[in-house]
C-alpha cells in the first residue's frame, strides 16, 4: 500500500510539472493602417503624453524621441503600407478570453509575410465589456486590451502592462522595431488620477520615457492618452511598458508599432506643413 502510495504521489508531482510547463495560450491578431480609427468608434485620443526627463535614460534621455498621435498617423500608415507594421485595434472580444491562460499574442503584418510576437508578464483578455471606459477604434463597451484576473488567470501586478517584443518571423536582416505607441483609456469610478508612465526599453537597455497622469475618476472619452516613442540613431525598440502605481486598472487600445532596417523619424506636424510648403514653392517655381 506504501508503494503504491508513493507511486500515486509521483504521478501528481510529474503531471503537475507537466501542466506547469505548458505554455500559455496565444491569441493572433491581423494588424491594419489606420490609428485611432473614426469610422465605427467616434471616440478619439485626447491626449498626448510628454517626455519624462525623470525615468528617461543613456541614448533614450532625448525629448525628441517622443512623438504625439497626428504626425504619428501618417507614419504608422504609411508604414503599413509598405509593409513595415501596423495597428492592433483588438476589435474582437473573442481573440483573448479571461481564464484562457494567455499572456501574448502576434500581430500579423506585411500581407501576412511578417510576424511579431508580444509578450506580457500577466494574462491578457479582450472580452472585458464595461461601460467605466471606451475604446478609440471598434465597439464602445470593449474592444480594448485588459489585464485579467478572472478564472485563475495570473495577475501580479495590477494594471500594468510590460511587453517584450520578439521578432518571430519574415524580418528582412537588419529590420527591428523602431517605433512604438498606444493609448492608455481614461475611465470613470476609479481613483482620481493614475500616474501613468511609458517605458520603451531600446536593445542596449537604455529607456524612453513618457508620462502622463490620467483621470480614472470621470476621465471615460475625455481623458484617452496617447504615447509614443521612436529609436535614437544606431538603435531599435526591444520593449514596452505602461505602468502606474496606484493600482488603476483600465486600458490599451490600438497598439502599433513600425519597422525598419535602418533609422526613422516622427515628423512633427509643423515640419510635415512645412515640407508641403516647400514642395508647393517648388511647384510654383517650376511653372
Amino acid at each position: 500500500m506504501g508503494f503504491y502510495r508513493f507511486s500515486v504521489l509521483l504521478l501528481a508531482v510529474a503531471v503537475a510539472g507537466l501542466l506547469v510547463g505548458q505554455p500559455s495560450a496565444q491569441a493572433t491578431f491581423v494588424a491594419v493602417g489606420v490609428y485611432d480609427e473614426q469610422t465605427t468608434q467616434t471616440n478619439a485620443v485626447d491626449f498626448d503624453a510628454p517626455y519624462d526627463a525623470a525615468n528617461s535614460t543613456g541614448v533614450g534621455a532625448n525629448a525628441g524621441l517622443v512623438f504625439g498621435v497626428n504626425p504619428f498617423k501618417p507614419a504608422v500608415l504609411a508604414a503599413f503600407n509598405s509593409g513595415n507594421g501596423g495597428v492592433v485595434q483588438f476589435n474582437n472580444t473573442s481573440d483573448i478570453v479571461a481564464g484562457s491562460g494567455t499572456n501574448s499574442f502576434t500581430v500579423d503584418f506585411a500581407g501576412n509575410t511578417k510576424v511579431l510576437t508580444v509578450t506580457n508578464v500577466d494574462h491578457l483578455r479582450t472580452d472585458f465589456s464595461t461601460t467605466s471606459r471606451t475604446a478609440i477604434s471598434g465597439p464602445s463597451n470593449t474592444g480594448f486590451l485588459a489585464k485579467s484576473n478572472a478564472n485563475g488567470d495570473v495577475l501580479s501586478i495590477g494594471g500594468n502592462f510590460n511587453f517584450t517584443l520578439t521578432e518571430t518571423s519574415g524580418f528582412a536582416a537588419g529590420e527591428h522595431v523602431r517605433a512604438i505607441a498606444g493609448t492608455i483609456l481614461g475611465r470613470n469610478g476609479s481613483s482620481p488620477l493614475g500616474n501613468w508612465l511609458m517605458r520603451a526599453t531600446l536593445d542596449n537597455g537604455d529607456v524612453i520615457a513618457a508620462f502622463r497622469a490620467i483621470n480614472s475618476n470621470s476621465g471615460n472619452t475625455t481623458d484617452d492618452t496617447f504615447y509614443g516613442a521612436v529609436a535614437p540613431p544606431g538603435r531599435y525598440i526591444t520593449g514596452v511598458s505602461w505602468t502606474q502605481n496606484e493600482g488603476v486598472f483600465s486600458a490599451l487600445d490600438d497598439f502599433a508599432f513600425i519597422t525598419s532596417d535602418r533609422d526613422i523619424l516622427i515628423p512633427e506636424p509643423s515640419a510635415l506643413v512645412l515640407l508641403a510648403l516647400g514642395c508647393l514653392a517648388l511647384v510654383y517655381r517650376r511653372k
